[in-house]
């Protein structure tokens, strides 16, 4: 196949642009095994030559390699009395015919769901004392907590979690790293920062996030969270539980979303302790063996919306100590 073009162009010599070459591409006489033309008095140099001609080359046979702005390619020179004479030239294309250069995408520093927070707060907990949990009256605002609700409703679908008499409520899991990270940075990782457990501190919420609702005839049967270890050394150690709209008796919100699906911690030896679910109200407790037994009363009217995270702990990074130099007062000899 052959092809033409007629029109103004400039020749270049292969060895003044031999950086511009791809490693892969060689001169012709070494990609073919044909000699360089000789040069005379009659044969146009192409260094300097920008004359009107009519080039035609043979067909390259990676197409891909025709787009790029520089291309090491065979022709044959029709001009004046002179023709047929071979050599390796660029063909420097005019900027409006250069492919644009691909910039790598930056990374993603925000989703859709992590931008709700509305600023920094510093909430004040409030401690318990028949029960090991802490509350955190408005972590989160009302106007937070609607819109992680329609993002939940809207985007994913909830999954039927069912067994008879153990649960029945729908759920939903997604990962968000930029939600985790921004939640943290909002106000919960200012409010855990003097935490300690041995030699492990709060470092973050784990990305998987659960959305749980429940619909009339919902609940959740006595039960206890479960610690998980994850293969980059992090451990939760605490359960956030957060209620994203409010139930009926809340001393805190007036609005009724539903009514029933009390949270109840069952401590032993003493009276359940209740909590009334209020909007935008979390509740932070240990995993495990200290974790208290607890259940989500059935709700009787409206639908009852949850988040849970699982607070993760990571091993307290110990402050390196200065190293001596060799001015070192120590180890200068006297």
């Amino acid at each position: 196949m052959r092809r033409s073009y007629v029109g103004d162009v400039s020749l270049f010599g292969t060895l003044a642009y031999e950086d511009l070459v791809p490693a892969d591409v060689k001169r012709l006489r070494h990609l073919r095994g044909l000699p360089s033309a000789p040069r005379t008095a009659r044969t146009p140099r192409a260094t300097h030559a920008t004359p009107r001609a009519t080039l035609r080359w043979d067909e390259h046979p990676d197409d891909s390699a025709m787009a790029t702005a520089v291309i090491p390619l065979p022709v044959t020179v029709s001009h004046d009395r002179h023709e047929g004479v071979e050599i390796a030239m660029v063909i420097q294309a005019p900027k409006s015919m250069r492919p644009e250069k691909r910039r790598p995408r930056p990374k993603e520093l925000h989703s859709k769901l992590s931008l709700i927070f509305e600023g920094n707060r510093f909430p004040e907990p409030v401690h318990y004392r028949n029960v090991d949990c802490m509350g955190i009256p408005s972590l989160l605002s009302p106007q937070e907590c609607k819109k992680i609700i329609d993002f939940a409703e809207s985007s994913m679908s909830f999954r039927d979690h069912f067994r008879s008499r153990v649960v029945d409520m729908s759920y939903v899991d997604f990962i968000d790293p930029c939600f985790a990270n921004a939640f943290w940075s909002a106000g919960l990782g200012c409010l855990l920062r003097t935490m300690k457990l041995e030699d492990l501190v709060p470092c973050g919420i784990k990305e998987v996030i659960r959305i749980q609702k429940f619909v009339q005839g919902g609940y959740v049967s006595l039960h206890s969270d479960r610690p998980i270890s994850l293969s980059d050394g992090r451990v939760s150690k605490y359960s956030l539980r957060i209620f994203l709209n409010s139930g009926s008796n809340s001393d805190i919100s007036d609005s009724t979303d539903f009514e029933g699906g009390v949270s109840i911690f069952h401590v032993p030896f003493k009276e359940p302790v209740i909590f009334t679910a209020s909007t935008g109200m979390a509740l932070f407790y240990p995993q495990g063996e200290l974790c208290t037994p607890q259940e989500e009363s059935e709700v009787t009217f409206g639908t009852k919306y949850v988040l849970r995270a699982d607070v993760l702990f990571r091993k307290a990074q110990r402050p390196e100590l200065p190293k001596a130099g060799h001015d070192d007062h120590q180890s200068r000899i006297p």
